[in-house]
């Protein structure tokens, strides 16, 4: 049992000291603003995309994927990240869709709304193609803990 216990704390410091402190997490779910696809919008004028859950692109880390749906059409991809230089990040994408592959330029912008709320803007932009989603991320307020029986 002990080293069964002692492998999985060697296992998780190995984990940690392996993961990459500076990696971009997009993971979950976004609304999708903007999608234009060889010059063609996805999004339209449909009274549909109104709605929040119509617009959403989910992005998941486990599998490296985003799934990104509207009213219309469900495109998937796999992606991987990569940092240029400071600041400047690019996302390639894989996918059936052939306006989806390729290298894409990747823009990330975040707006304080609050002082515990804020929302991130994410544009991927190559060529004709253009694909912005947003996402509003509140932080709730840090709660000290209740002092217990005994304690001063």
């Amino acid at each position: 049992m002990k080293i069964i216990a002692l492998l999985f704390f060697l296992g998780v410091c190995v984990i940690f000291i392996v993961q990459d402190s500076n990696r971009i997490n997009l993971e979950g779910s976004w609304k999708s603003t903007k999608i234009i696809l060889d010059g063609k919008d996805i999004l339209g004028d449909n009274i549909l995309n109104n709605f929040d859950l119509a617009n959403q692109t989910i992005i998941s880390n486990w599998g490296n994927s985003m799934s990104i749906s509207t009213s219309d059409s469900d495109l998937d991809a796999h992606f991987k990240i990569k940092k240029k230089s400071k600041n400047v990040y690019s996302i390639t994408l894989s996918s059936k869709e052939k306006s989806l592959n390729g290298d894409f330029v990747m823009k990330i912008d975040t707006v304080h709304t609050g002082p515990q709320s804020y929302i991130v803007y994410v544009e991927l932009k190559r060529n004709k193609t253009f694909i912005n989603f947003e996402k509003e991320v509140v932080v709730p307020p840090w709660k000290p803990e209740r002092p217990k029986r005994g304690q001063v």
